[in-house]
């Protein structure tokens, strides 16, 4: 199912992308990391859940890799805020309770690597 969703995904942004730059614009993609993918506690609990051993075999990391090749490829510029919000959320939580949105530390974290990049970009 992945598979599907991410060339549909994938097709969608092309368009978006497209779009664009016949209006002599950029697009910058925000590649969300899930909080499944952030807290290693909670993966742990999904694991007992459902059973599965809990192993460093497991690559949550995978998604994201296959993604951005695919927007490296067609040339679309995107930000990836897996690994800020996997090294932050050592320091403090980034999520909401029993919620996968960002609490105000995750949407904080999430602005200021926005905002760098597209500040690195009109450089």
């Amino acid at each position: 199912a992945f598979e599907g969703v991410l060339r549909n995904t994938v097709s969608y942004l092309e368009v978006i992308h497209d779009l664009c730059r016949q209006r002599h614009s950029d697009l910058l993609v925000l590649v969300i990391p899930d909080e499944l993918q952030v807290s290693r506690d909670l993966q742990r609990k999904i694991m007992e859940q459902v059973k599965l051993p809990a192993t460093d075999e497991w690559d949550f990391r995978l998604p994201n890799r296959i993604l951005s090749m695919e927007l490296q490829k067609r040339g679309i510029l995107f930000i990836d805020l897996l690994d800020t919000f996997q090294a932050m959320s050592t320091k403090q939580v980034l999520y909401k309770r029993q919620d996968s949105h960002w609490n105000i530390a995750g949407n904080q974290i999430a602005a200021e690597a926005l905002a760098e990049r597209v500040s690195s970009i009109l450089d």
